[in-house]
């Protein structure tokens, strides 16, 4: 035997490389290595003759053989016939253990062997590696990923579990004259515990050939000697009954291999039935033969067929189809825990579409590795946010997942805002050339040119070189050309840059606006309507402001933005004073071109549009005031329809005491009285409540209204009632009171915060009920007053000078009832004493201010309890002397200190308030950028003063300078 081995293996080696030239086919390179194995060579010896039969080199032996797989081991790599990697060693190791290969040999090559166990790997776990690969496997060698993947899975350890296969059952067995059935599934998921998955579903069937009905069976088989012998090889008797043709039962017999005392020269391998069917299509008779083959190597190739016959459907009572079953999987990819929910749907057209649904675990290969570094696509060009971005091209390592590429970044951008398009300049004016850049730090300084939009080249330098701030102040020289075809070009000379949209108009020369009327002498009645009108020329703006002006000064704007159309309607105020030096400007919207009337005119009376009064009266027993009209207007004015209103319902009214009261003083102890009032239409939230006497000067202290005999509350709620106690002329509460003297012509004031106010209708006493010992007459504090602010910087304290005082007093302040500093040890009596709470240590809402005699330190006052706030405001710029250009974008700053959260910024012209800049910003916010508007009159003398909103007349700043708008 050896002698004709060594014979045959010499034959390969000389026809070897005769056979690699003339490409033997598969099945002839099979066969010579299946006579290799029926003489028992070693494998080494078999995969170094395969890899010659195919033109593969080979060098020595495989590698050394394994018995284990390392830890966190993975099949990463594709795999098939010839290959010579380690992944290959250990995949023959869960084949053997899968029951597809009986050989020992554990090389690192893919042989024949090899091949055949991937096959038997591949049938037994078919739906697994289909569903992991995406589609319907073929049983071939390769292992590529799905293979692969189920691999890995079964290393995994807990997350390789099987999955069964959907099974029916049709009820009823055979096929009614309805033509349909119900087509029961079930679907038992080992990766859930087994549980079982049931759905039913109508299906058709051939009714008309319900006597062919008939069950296919499986193959089965049995083996003899039932163990394994020491030959290595089994006799293997497969049964088949087929139904249809009389349950005739279909034998084949044939050895095969099994893993014992296994002789290598025994080894073979088994092959799977495969079938074919006659005719090809279902006939009329609903029958088909079905003739099954398999090929038994180990018995030398013959071939067991067995035919029967099985039922087909042809018939026409198939009016539905049915479609196989389908699934997703979630999460769509497989996650570390190496397990993934299945969710399968079949939709049944023969029961109306119904959607029968399954949910199971199956295992999966989590391993998805990180994309560590990428290429891109060309960057986009940059928008008009500043932005440009770019698409991923590419990922790496292959088949990765995540990681962080750039896909975006900032970029410069310039956009001309102004001039745009269509404006019309005036040359020797001042003009704003805005603009706006994104990443304008990337360009800090920037350029400015005047070009023409015909010649792009044709263009002059305004500024080569200015900040990239968004707004540049140009004097348009008076050399300029009258043309209409000027553009802007901003930005770098070489890089980002933008140009006015449109062309717009620089003029040279006497503007084409001028006024028609007024133009002088006209006399235009208060209350008339008149038509202001103009010529436009050549001015191709769309709108025009209109203003009035009296003795060459700004009063008010009749217009602002009224369309170009040479004329406007306009109806005199009635509050116009009569003036015979009225004036009519027009100015183009866009530009500085405008045009006055060329000389006065003037505007006179007319009938009364409106009237002035005096105070409102105390409110009479029915609730009614009346007032007296003091003039009329405009002055001078004559009859009208308008009529004066000299009476009203009481917003505010005193209803205790109201007159005839007769209430107690007790020098000992003060006895309080509940003064009450309506408030009818008073919506302030605070009132002043004051004690009045008749033409009787106050007993004690100055006042400025010498009927005021004692401030009862300064700032009480609004809330219709408020308690007072009636001063002893003791320490009452923690404050000396001014005593009052006995008197039978005492009223009550109310006034809201708001101005509206009432007396009480008649007088009412206060009369004396006890007497105790003589009190010094206490110095009453008048500020600061109960519930009183007072800010940051200097403040005066002030109380009454009375006889009884000597000429120094002491100054102290209070916490509560606690000492908490000496303002003063010694002042003058004078009246007024100015301090300075600076610092955190005076912030505060609890403080009171006592003064006190020197000399006699039994005479002595509070103040009301008011609160310190340190809260201040500062102006930083404008701070004076500053230039500011009509149309100019300027910054206006300030810094806060201490609890500010809105302020509110103002244009003052001397003392007298102009207009609103803004009306509320963020405190915080530090800086705000104005436009100056065109309307504003030419002088040196404003300010801005910036205040907190909340306390607008305690916490303020003004421009320490002047500034000039010009």
């Amino acid at each position: 035997m050896k002698k004709t081995l060594i014979i045959i293996f010499a034959a390969l080696l000389i026809i070897t490389p005769l056979a690699v030239k003339a490409a033997l086919t598969e099945s002839q390179i099979q066969s010579v290595l299946s006579l290799l194995q029926a003489f028992g060579v070693d494998s080494a010896t078999r995969a170094n003759t395969e890899s010659a039969l195919r033109g593969q080199s080979f060098s020595g032996t495989p590698s050394p053989s394994a018995t284990t797989i390392p830890s966190g081991f993975r099949f990463n790599n594709d795999m098939s016939p010839g290959s010579r990697i380690t992944d290959v060693t250990y995949m023959k190791i869960i084949l053997a253990q899968e029951g597809c290969f009986n050989s020992s040999d554990r090389s690192n090559y893919f042989d024949s062997a090899t091949t055949e166990a991937v096959k038997c790997f591949k049938m037994k776990y078919r739906n697994e590696i289909s569903s992991n690969a995406g589609y319907a496997i073929g049983i071939t060698e390769l292992v590529a990923g799905g293979t692969r993947e189920k691999l890995n899975q079964l290393l995994s350890g807990g997350t390789g579990c099987a999955e069964s296969n959907w099974l029916y059952s049709l009820y009823p067995a055979t096929c009614p004259t309805t033509g349909y059935q119900t087509k029961n599934w079930t679907k038992t998921g080992s990766c859930t515990g087994g549980v079982s998955h049931p759905y039913s579903e109508l299906v058709s069937c051939d009714a008309s050939a319900s006597a062919f009905i008939c069950t296919e069976s499986h193959w089965f088989y049995s083996v003899t000697p039932a163990g394994c012998p020491s030959s290595g090889q089994q006799t293997k008797t497969w049964t088949k009954i087929g139904t249809c043709d009389g349950g005739v039962s279909h034998p084949a017999t044939e050895i095969v291999s099994c893993s014992g005392s296994l002789d290598p020269a025994n080894a073979c391998t088994d092959s799977s039935w495969s079938y074919s069917l006659y005719p090809t299509t279902c006939p009329s008779s609903g029958q088909q033969t079905k003739t099954w083959t398999k090929i038994g190597n180990c018995t030398g190739g013959v071939d067991h067929s067995a035919s029967e016959t099985i039922l087909c459907s042809t018939g026409s009572n198939n009016s539905c189809t049915n479609v196989d079953w389908s699934y997703i999987l979630s999460p769509a990819s497989c996650p570390s825990s190496g397990q993934q929910t299945k969710a399968w749907t079949k939709i049944g057209s023969c029961d109306g579409g119904v959607s029968h649904s399954a949910y199971e675990i199956t295992s999966c290969n989590s391993y998805v590795p990180a994309c560590t570094s990428f290429t891109y696509s060309g960057w986009s060009s940059c928008s008009s946010s500043g932005v440009q971005t770019r698409t991923v091209s590419g990922s790496l390592p292959s088949g990765c997942q995540g990681g962080n590429p750039l896909l975006s970044q900032s970029c410069l951008r310039f956009t001309v805002i102004s001039p745009n398009g269509g404006e019309m300049w005036q040359a020797g004016s001042n003009q704003a050339i805005i603009w706006s850049a994104t990443a304008a730090s990337q360009a800090p300084y920037m350029g400015i040119y005047l070009c023409k939009k015909s010649q792009s080249s044709s263009c002059s330098t305004i500024a080569s070189s200015t900040p990239n701030d968004g707004s540049y102040i140009w004097t348009i020289p008076t050399t300029t050309l009258n043309s209409a075809d000027y553009i802007i070009h901003v930005g770098q000379t070489i890089g980002a840059f933008d140009e006015s949209n449109a062309a717009f108009s620089i003029a040279n020369g006497a503007s084409s606006l001028s006024v028609v009327s007024p133009n002088g002498g006209e006399v235009w009645p208060v209350g008339s309507a008149q038509n202001i009108t103009w010529n436009k020329g050549s001015i191709t703006d769309n709108y025009v402001n209109i203003e009035l002006w009296v003795g060459n000064a700004f009063f008010q704007h009749i217009a602002l933005n009224a369309p170009n159309n040479g004329s406007y309607a306009w109806t005199l105020p009635s509050y116009l004073l009569v003036r015979n030096d009225y004036k009519i400007r027009i100015t183009a919207y866009m530009n500085s071109i405008y045009d006055s009337s060329d000389s006065n005119f003037t505007i006179s009376s007319a009938t009364c549009a409106s009237f002035t009064y005096s105070d409102w009266g105390t409110c009479s027993s029915s609730g009614i005031q009346t007032r007296m009209v003091q003039s009329n207007i405009p002055s001078g004015c004559q009859g009208g329809n308008v009529l004066p209103v000299t009476s009203r319902s009481c917003p505010i009214t005193v209803t205790y005491p109201n007159g005839g009261e007769a209430l107690e003083k007790n020098t000992i102890v003060g006895k309080t009285y509940t003064i009450t009032w309506s408030k009818n239409g008073s919506t302030a939230s605070t009132v002043r409540i004051e004690l009045y006497r008749k033409g009787v000067a106050p007993d004690y202290y100055y006042h400025p209204y010498s009927t005021v005999a004692h401030i009862i509350a300064y700032n009480a709620p609004n809330s219709g009632s408020y308690a007072w106690t009636i001063p002893t002329g003791s320490f009452f509460n923690g404050y000396y009171y001014t005593p009052l003297s006995y008197s039978d012509d005492y009223y009550i004031k109310i006034a809201d915060s708001n101005g509206e106010s009432d007396f009480s209708n008649n007088d009412f006493s206060i009369n004396t009920v006890t007497t105790g010992p003589p009190l010094p007459a206490p110095l009453a504090v008048n500020h600061p007053s109960q519930g009183e602010v007072v800010g940051r910087g200097t403040d005066t304290i002030r109380w009454n000078i009375l006889p009884q005082t000597t000429s120094n007093v002491k100054i102290e302040l209070f916490s509560g009832d606690t000492l908490y500093r000496t303002l003063s040890a010694l002042t003058p009596n004078d009246g007024l004493f100015e301090w300075t709470p600076t610092g955190t240590a005076f912030n505060g809402n609890n403080y009171k201010i006592r003064v006190s005699d020197v000399d006699n330190p039994t005479i002595y006052s509070y103040s009301g309890v008011f609160t310190v706030s340190l809260a201040a405001i500062t102006v930083v710029s404008p701070n004076g002397g500053e230039i500011w250009q009509k149309w100019s974008k300027v910054s206006i700053n300030w810094m806060v200190f201490g609890s500010v959260n809105s302020v509110k910024i103002e244009l003052y012209k001397g003392t007298d308030w102009v207009d609103t800049i803004a009306s509320s910003l963020s405190a915080s916010a530090g800086t705000y950028i104005w436009t100056v508007p065109s309307y504003l009159m030419d002088a040196s003398n404003y300010k801005v003063r910036i205040s907190d909103i909340s306390m607008m007349d305690e916490i303020k700043d003004y421009s320490d300078g002047n500034i000039s708008i010009h």
